[in-house]
């Protein structure tokens, strides 16, 4: 039965799907814009300047969000010393354009990211996978995760891709959550998230969203 979906979903996909416009961001400031539906003061910001300071707070993000619960490639108790050569590799990667990240951060302080992955093989050139979607506890519940992912999609847009993938940890309404924003299921992993010693814990769910073309 998934499997039928899947093809289904997938032939839709790249049947609706035309070639990408691929480009570059020459004007970070474009893409700053305040968040009217997340708390006051927050802003967002595609493809930030890199530095230590960011680093840091991107590190320190990454383990709140894994000793939250977040299926974030690590395991709680967060280990800073083992999250910080992975937040770096994703910074030097954003930094050479290969890859993209949208940061949100309150008052200077980063409280959110996604980050936008490419492919350059030819044949899904046109596809992009949304990863890295993390949102500060404290600031959970507060349209900020909705707002980080429209931004990546405006950015998405503006790069050329026009599918989207991600995949997500079950059982904890997150397919909804996503499905709200356009994207499909059209597949399932069982166990495929060992959040916990039970390797049937949490099934990890993949997602695809057909992108619209925006002026």
């Amino acid at each position: 039965m998934l499997g039928a979906l899947a093809s289904e979903l997938m032939r839709t996909i790249f049947a609706r799907a035309t070639p990408p416009r691929l480009g570059s961001i020459s004007e970070t400031s474009e893409y700053d814009h305040a968040v009217p539906t997340a708390t006051n003061g927050v802003s967002l910001r595609a493809d930030p300047p890199i530095d230590q300071r960011l680093e840091d707070q991107f590190t320190a993000l990454w383990a709140r969000v894994v000793d939250a619960g977040g299926a974030v490639n690590f395991r709680p108790p967060a280990n800073e010393a083992e999250i910080r050569p992975v937040v770096r590799a994703r910074l030097a990667r954003v930094d050479e354009g290969s890859d993209h990240l949208v940061a949100a951060t309150v008052d200077g302080q980063l409280v959110g990211t996604t980050s936008l992955v490419g492919s350059h093989a030819p044949v899904v050139a046109h596809r992009a996978s949304v990863v890295g979607v993390m949102v500060d506890p404290a600031h959970q519940r507060m349209g900020l995760g909705t707002a980080l992912m429209e931004r990546t999609h405006d950015l998405a847009c503006r790069l050329g891709y026009s599918v989207l993938t991600l995949t997500c940890r079950s059982g904890l309404g997150l397919e909804t959550f996503y499905g709200s924003l356009g994207y499909e299921t059209y597949g399932v992993v069982p166990g495929g998230l060992l959040v916990t010693d039970d390797p049937l814990d949490h099934h990890e769910v993949c997602m695809a969203h057909l992108l619209e073309r925006r002026p």
